[in-house]
C-alpha cells in the first residue's frame, strides 16, 4: 500500500511540475508595449505619465509623443496622466502597440490658481506652481503647519531637527539652497509678504490652499523670492446659510530613535575591561568586583549599587497634544463671512517636566459689495503663543541624560534627589524646580481690501489693500537655586548641595515689531478675439519697526 501511494504522489508531481514551471515562465516573460499619445487635435504630448497600476514601473512621452515601456503581464493595466487632462486606464491584452489620445479636463483647466499678485486659470499657468488644498493639509494634522508640507510639495524639502513644544518648524528650502545668504524662504499670508507671524502657526482649518512658486514663477516678488515663494490664502465666506463646523483631533508625539543605553551591570564590566587595557603593565586593576557586579544586577542594594536607566526616569513614551477648532461660515450675495476659533495644546515629552505649549486663535474674514463695481473685505486674525519651560535647555537635558552614568541613582530609596552627574540631574533639570522660563507672543494681523472695476473701460480695475501686523515677543525667565543630595556611605549622611546661583534671578525683555504694506494695482483683463490680454501693473509699500526692551 505505501509503495502504491508513493507511486501515485511522484506521478502527480511529475504531471503537475511542468505546468507549474510553464506559468511561472509564461507570467515573468517581459512584453514591451510602445505607442504614441496625443491630444483631441492629434498633436504629440510630451512629459505623459505612464504607469503600471499596482507597480512602481513607469515611463513618460518623449517630446514627439512616443513612449515605450516593459510589462511582465498581458493583463497588466497601464495608466496614462497628464495634467489638464483626464487620466486613463488600458488594459494591455498583449498588444505590443497602444495608441492613446487623452481628452481634455474642463474641470481641472478651470481650476483657479493663486499666483503672484492675483490667481490664474490653471491652463494658462506656464510656470512651475505646486498647490494643495486646505483640505488635505488638515487630513494629517499638525501643531506647527510648516510640518504639514513634507511629501506634499515637489522640490519643496522640509526638515524638522527638534520637536520641542512651542520650537518644532520645519526648515524649508524650495529646489535646493540657491543663495549663499540667508535661505529663508519668502511666505505671503493674503497677499502681505513677510507677514508678522508668518505661516507656522496660522491654523491649518482655516487655509484655503497653500501654492509654491518657484524659479521664474516667483521672479514677481523680486530678490526676496531667490529661495522661492510661498503663497498661503485663508478662506472665505460662501453664499448661503450659516454653517457651523467643529473639528478636533488628538495627536501622540513620540521620538523616532533613541539609544538604547547599557545597564549598571554590563557599564561595570565594560570598565573593568577598559582598565585592563589601559594599564600599561597588564595587571588586573579593577574598578567592580564580580560580588559588586552581581548587586548592580540583582538590585539587592539600591542605596549603594543602583541600576538607572535615565532615558525611562527622565523621558514619557508619548506626550499629547490636542487641536480644537470652531467656525461660522455663510452670507448673502452683499456680504459673506468666514469666522474661527481655535486653540492647540502640546506637551513636552518629560515626565514631570514644566515644558508646555498653548495657543489660542481666531480669524473674521468679511466681505462686503457695494453697488455693481465696488468691492471691500476686511480681515481680522491673531493669536495668543504661551510657551514654558524649565530653565535648563533641551539640548542640555538630552546632553545629561546620555552622559549619566547607570551605576548613579536619580533619587535615593528615601525620595531624596542625587546630585548626579557633575550636578546635573536630569529628572530635576526638567521640572520647575529650577525656575522658569517663559516666551509669551501675542500676533495680530488687520488687512483692509478694496477693489472697483472701471465701468467705462471693459475689463479694467483697480484694487488695493493696507495691512498692519504687530507682534509682541516677551521673555521671563526667573532661576531659583534648588538642592540636590550626595550619599556619603562613611557617615550615612546626606550632604547637601545648591544647584544653580546662589540667589534667585529674573530676566525679563520686551521685543515689539510692527509691519506696515500698502498695495495699490491696476488690473486689464479682458478676451480679443482669439486672444486673452492679463496684466497689472502694482505699487506696494511696507514699512517695519522695532523696539526692543
Amino acid at each position: 500500500m505505501c509503495s502504491k501511494y508513493a507511486t501515485t504522489w511522484w506521478i502527480k508531481l511529475g504531471l503537475i511540475l511542468p505546468a507549474l514551471l510553464f506559468t511561472v515562465f509564461t507570467a515573468s516573460a517581459q512584453v514591451t508595449v510602445k505607442g504614441k499619445v496625443t491630444d483631441d487635435t492629434n498633436s504629440p504630448l510630451p512629459g505623459v505619465s505612464i504607469k503600471i497600476k499596482n507597480s512602481t514601473s513607469g515611463a513618460s512621452t518623449d517630446v514627439n509623443g512616443n513612449y515605450s515601456i516593459s510589462v511582465s503581464d498581458n493583463k497588466a493595466v497601464l495608466q496614462f496622466s497628464f495634467i489638464g487632462f483626464q487620466t486613463q486606464e488600458v488594459i494591455v491584452n498583449g498588444r505590443p502597440v497602444i495608441n492613446l489620445v487623452l481628452v481634455p479636463d474642463a474641470k481641472s483647466l478651470e481650476e483657479v490658481v493663486v499666483v503672484g499678485y492675483g490667481t490664474q486659470k490653471r491652463a494658462t499657468v506656464t510656470g512651475s506652481i505646486s498647490t494643495v488644498k486646505g483640505a488635505d493639509i488638515v487630513k494629517s494634522p499638525q501643531p506647527n503647519l510648516s510640518n504639514s508640507l513634507a511629501g506634499r510639495f515637489s522640490g519643496v524639502i522640509a526638515s524638522n531637527r527638534g520637536g520641542e513644544p512651542g520650537y518644532d518648524a520645519s526648515s524649508i528650502t524650495i529646489r535646493g539652497i540657491s543663495t549663499t545668504g540667508k535661505t529663508d524662504v519668502l511666505v505671503v499670508v493674503d497677499g502681505v509678504p513677510a507677514q508678522i507671524g508668518g505661516f507656522e502657526r496660522l491654523d491649518p482649518n482655516d487655509i484655503e490652499s497653500i501654492s509654491v512658486l518657484k524659479d521664474a514663477s516667483a521672479a514677481v516678488y523680486g530678490n526676496r523670492a531667490a529661495n522661492g515663494v510661498i503663497l498661503v490664502t485663508t478662506k472665505r465666506g460662501t453664499t448661503g446659510k450659516p454653517s457651523v463646523s467643529y473639528s478636533f483631533n488628538q495627536g501622540f508625539s513620540s521620538p523616532t530613535r533613541l539609544p538604547d543605553m547599557a545597564d549598571a551591570a554590563t557599564y561595570a564590566v565594560l570598565r573593568n575591561e577598559i582598565e585592563y587595557h589601559n594599564n600599561n603593565a597588564g595587571g588586573m586593576n579593577q574598578v567592580y568586583s564580580a560580588e559588586q557586579i552581581e548587586k548592580f544586577r540583582n538590585g539587592s542594594d539600591p542605596l549603594n549599587y543602583p541600576n538607572t536607566n535615565w532615558v525611562e526616569t527622565t523621558l514619557k513614551n508619548t506626550a499629547q497634544q490636542n487641536q480644537h477648532n470652531l467656525s461660522l461660515n455663510g452670507g448673502s450675495e452683499a456680504v459673506k463671512y468666514y469666522m474661527s476659533v481655535g486653540m492647540i495644546n502640546q506637551d513636552g515629552i518629560y515626565k514631570k517636566g514644566a515644558t508646555k505649549y498653548n495657543q489660542y486663535n481666531f480669524r473674521s474674514n468679511i466681505d462686503g459689495k457695494i453697488g455693481e463695481n465696488f468691492k471691500v473685505g476686511l480681515s481680522l486674525s491673531g493669536r495668543q503663543e504661551n510657551r514654558q519651560f524649565p530653565t535648563s535647555g533641551a539640548g542640555d537635558v538630552f546632553r545629561s541624560i546620555y552622559r549619566a552614568y547607570p551605576t548613579i541613582s536619580d533619587y535615593f530609596p528615601n525620595g531624596m534627589p542625587t546630585y548626579g552627574i557633575e550636578g546635573n540631574n536630569p529628572v530635576m533639570m526638567v521640572t520647575d524646580n529650577g525656575g522658569l522660563n517663559k516666551n509669551p507672543r501675542l500676533i495680530f494681523n488687520g488687512i483692509l481690501r478694496a477693489s472697483y472695476a472701471v465701468p467705462t473701460v471693459k475689463g479694467l480695475s483697480v484694487d488695493g489693500f493696507y495691512s498692519m501686523d504687530k507682534g509682541q515677543y516677551a521673555t521671563r525667565t526667573f532661576r531659583k537655586p534648588y538642592l540636590v543630595y550626595q550619599y556619603v556611605p562613611s557617615t550615612g549622611a546626606y550632604d547637601p548641595k545648591t544647584i544653580g546661583e546662589s540667589k534667585a534671578s529674573l530676566l525679563q525683555a520686551q521685543d515689539n515689531n510692527t509691519l506696515y504694506t500698502a498695495n495699490l494695482k491696476l488690473n486689464f483683463q479682458r478676451k480679443l478675439g482669439n486672444h486673452n490680454v492679463d496684466a497689472f501693473v502694482a505699487y506696494e509699500q511696507s514699512k517695519k519697526s522695532r523696539d526692543y526692551f
